[in-house]
């Protein structure tokens, strides 16, 4: 039987000297400020962070850091970047390369990161490591012993500040709470309803409502792995819970109450003008005055892709 006896590697912490970071090419590249950090997270305003940006990375480490402290072992040092799909329960290894010769730029491959889950969040590991572990190389990157230095980016789409807070309810627990067994979707708002349309309620969507997804199709939306089901499923799913928020508060606005600076139901709307080209408060004033879900329909439809994401069912 063969043993593998792990040495105690010497780590290179702070070995990695610069991120830049650009979503197309063309765009010019984002320092990401890594200079004593182990974790950053930045904002990527796309609707599918596996499909529609080319993630490239340009990457600067102290390569005298590792030749004085490995030598001539620097041959068996590789730069690694690992996605960390938490959905899944799997680590993806989506470029390997030694780190003595780095190209100029490093582009994620798309097509392993559309068998992903990162649809909204795409948490990456750049590794340093040391492959001489075993003759084949087995157990990398997942063995921690063979990781020299650690750095974890997080790429995250933003809805203006924050995601819906899903909870997944059992068909028992919708019914318990006075509902329809098989409820898809409800919202259950925790706060006053007026907190939605007022200054005051400039709070994290968190503390005001939560999603409740049916199991079936909460566990449908976390086991996709499929991109065009995923993003039909999704935007179907965040217009449904967009139109919702908005009908909660009719009767309010109807009454003659306004939407204030800073709540929930602006930053809703004008996410959605900015998603649609409208001018600035457009959508906003248009609610004010009509009070109907039904006017702002249409542009909810057209800032969550619903048509190009059904169209796609007929590409494939």
């Amino acid at each position: 039987m063969n043993v593998s006896v792990l040495r105690p590697y010497k780590d290179l912490d702070g070995c990695i000297k610069s991120l830049k970071y650009r979503s197309s090419p063309g765009v010019v590249y984002e320092d990401l400020n890594v200079v004593d950090s182990e974790s950053i997270t930045h904002i990527v305003k796309v609707d599918d962070l596996r499909t529609f940006p080319t993630h490239e990375f340009q990457v600067r480490v102290d390569e005298a850091l590792v030749r004085t402290t490995y030598g001539k072992d620097i041959k068996n040092i590789r730069f690694v970047i690992l996605m960390r799909d938490r959905a899944l329960h799997r680590d993806f290894v989506l470029a390997s390369l030694p780190v003595a010769d780095l190209p100029e730029s490093i582009i994620l491959p798309r097509d392993q990161l559309q068998m992903t889950s990162a649809r909204d969040r795409l948490e990456l590991v750049f590794l340093l490591l040391m492959q001489e572990l075993t003759k084949s190389g087995a157990g990398l990157p997942a063995q921690p012993s063979s990781r020299l230095t650690n750095l974890t980016v997080t790429l995250q789409n933003s809805v203006d500040g924050g995601q819906f807070p899903f909870k997944r309810k059992t068909a028992d627990e919708f019914q318990s709470q006075g509902l329809p067994k098989d409820t898809t979707i409800y919202l259950h708002i925790d706060a006053p309803i007026e907190l939605l349309k007022s200054e005051s309620g400039a709070l994290p969507l968190a503390d005001l409502l939560e999603v409740w997804l049916h199991e079936s199709l909460y566990d449908a939306v976390h086991n996709d792995k499929q991109y065009v089901s995923s993003a039909i499923r999704n935007s179907s799913i965040t217009m449904t819970v967009v139109t919702q928020i908005l009908a909660s508060v009719e009767s309010e606005i109807s009454s003659g109450t306004t939407v204030e600076s800073g709540s929930v139901i602006e930053r809703l709307l004008q996410f959605i003008e900015k998603r649609t080209a409208r001018p600035h408060g457009q959508l906003v004033d248009r609610f004010q005055r009509t009070s109907q879900v039904n006017v702002i329909v249409p542009y909810i439809q057209s800032a969550f892709r619903v048509t190009s994401n059904m169209s796609k069912l007929s590409e494939d």
